[in-house]
């Protein structure tokens, strides 16, 4: 295979996985609690490529969402989400607000976790 068709796959492949995590986010509106922990633990195991829909629905109208949104990103323990985070810090809903403080790393937001820098354990886990 060449190597623009190889990079035509990773581009579908990429285009898919984001399209996966969108729908996969969209069910943290549902009534259900075990709907939307097994569609948070499907977009932590999607990766880096679920962020942007995940900071995306921090913005959401529904408190809900935003929790969802919050606690993916705290297991997910990306910096990328860092901007995304601190926003939230001043939201209206407490628990959004604590979720986001836990999520954001102690020290400067560019670090990178890894195994000997884990990232801060995530409340609630569940």
């Amino acid at each position: 295979m060449s190597s623009s068709n190889s990079q035509d796959t990773q581009s579908r492949g990429s285009s898919d996985q984001s399209a996966r995590a969108g729908a996969l986010i969209a069910e943290f509106q549902s009534n259900d609690g075990a709907v939307r922990a097994r569609a948070r633990h499907a977009v932590v195991k999607l990766g880096p490529v679920a962020i942007g829909g995940l900071v995306n629905a921090l913005s959401h109208p529904e408190v809900r969402m935003r929790w969802e949104a919050t606690k993916a990103l705290c297991e997910l323990a990306d910096p990328a989400a860092a901007p995304g985070l601190i926003g939230r810090l001043e939201g209206t809903d407490s628990g959004v607000r604590w979720m986001a403080a836990d999520a954001l790393p102690a020290g400067p937001v560019s670090k990178s976790y890894s195994a000997r820098n884990p990232p801060p354990a995530c409340p609630r886990r569940g």
